[in-house]
């Protein structure tokens, strides 16, 4: 079969009219669309595979940053192979774009290794295209999610809070330990009905291993895949295709992670649960609601737990909390100590002991 493959690309390659058609077809995918950036500034690239070699391979914001400041310009243009990809530096310029002109720049671009074979368009809908199923789904999250909501979650706050002051008196060498657990545990509970024990880190796993392969695709910005779709359809027992074997299981735990939780929901159904709201608000849409549930979990859970560790590791921001906690103590113990202010704490949810505190907390 390979020999037979080999002798016809050997006579195809051999023949003028066919070179010559495939050079004008690799220009034209190489070029195609650029003419559209042509006034956005950005790294000038070789023929036909343009910034490919310049583009990082790891920490790329480094090298992005870079071009920002040697062409003096917040919106930058890169070339990937015919992928062209512009790059916003500035929280100005993406607001401009994001916020002030979203009707235009709302959609996504396609991914190809996400979308058709890592399966992450159902497990968060954010990689939807923009059109009635991506705004079906975004009123469902923001129905349960916005600021408005909150406080309905409040008591699984609080508890899980409490579980995480006593591990961190017990062990707190384990903080990082504990911080990865309370704010799956939290969404868990809020989303699916569903409390976790302390030591139960299944589904905290899960998500772990299904947002970890969200940020190996994306942490460059685009894939292989991206740039030369055709090679999905690359076999993954092919020998050098282990990107191809490593999307399909990241496939497969984003399926899991999807579906295992909302089928353990579904089991005994916690009537407060999000969940139950939405099958209750799409009518028992099982589609709608799993993957509008799984959003919020998967995505809640990494940027939250993301934020915590940050703060945990950060030594600035601990040497923060404890001048902190000898500057305000004061106010602190008359809000927490009875003894020493006007109101008990036992009086009050400990959430709106917030308003009590000095503006810094």
């Amino acid at each position: 079969m390979v020999s037979q493959l080999y002798d016809i690309l050997r006579v195809a390659l051999s023949d003028p009219i066919i070179l010559l058609l495939l050079g004008v077809f690799v220009v034209l995918w190489s070029t195609r669309s650029s003419s559209s950036y042509k006034r956005i500034p950005g790294p000038k690239g070789l023929p036909l595979i343009g910034n490919l070699l310049q583009w990082p391979a790891t920490r790329p914001w480094l090298v992005l940053d870079k071009w920002h400041k040697e062409y003096q310009s917040d919106i930058i243009s890169v070339n990937l192979a015919g992928l062209q990809i512009v790059v916003l530096g500035s929280i100005k310029r993406a607001s401009d774009l994001h916020e002030k002109r979203s009707a235009v720049y709302a959609n996504r671009p396609h991914m190809t290794a996400l979308v058709e074979i890592m399966n992450f368009e159902d497990c968060l809908f954010a990689f939807h295209q923009y059109g009635p199923q991506w705004r079906q789904h975004r009123k469902l999250f923001n129905d349960h999610f916005q600021a408005h909501a909150i406080p309905r979650y409040h008591p699984s706050m609080v508890r899980e809070a409490h579980i995480l002051a006593q591990q961190v008196l017990r062990a707190p060498e384990k903080i990082l330990e504990h911080l990865r657990h309370v704010y799956p545990a939290i969404l868990m509970d809020v989303t699916y009905g569903i409390r976790l024990a302390p030591d139960d880190n299944y589904f905290v796993s899960l998500a772990e291993e299904a947002m970890a392969g969200l940020s190996v695709s994306t942490i460059n910005g685009t894939t292989y895949l991206d740039i030369f779709p055709f090679m999905k359809y690359i076999p993954g027992w092919i020998p050098g295709a282990g990107f191809k074997r490593a999307a399909e299981h990241a496939r497969d735990v984003n399926i899991a992670a999807a579906i295992e939780p909302w089928a353990a929901a579904k089991k005994m159904l916690a009537p407060d649960s999000v969940l139950a709201k939405l099958l209750d608000t799409t009518n028992n849409d099982d589609v709608l609601s799993r993957n509008t549930a799984s959003a919020a979990y998967l995505a809640g859970s990494d940027t939250t737990v993301s934020t915590a560790h940050t703060l945990a590791r950060n030594r600035d921001s601990r040497r923060g909390l404890v001048r902190f906690s000898v500057r305000k103590r004061s106010s602190v113990d008359r809000v927490l100590h009875p003894a020493m202010g006007v109101v008990r704490s036992s009086a009050l949810h400990p959430i709106e002991c917030r308003r009590l505190l000095p503006l810094e907390c």
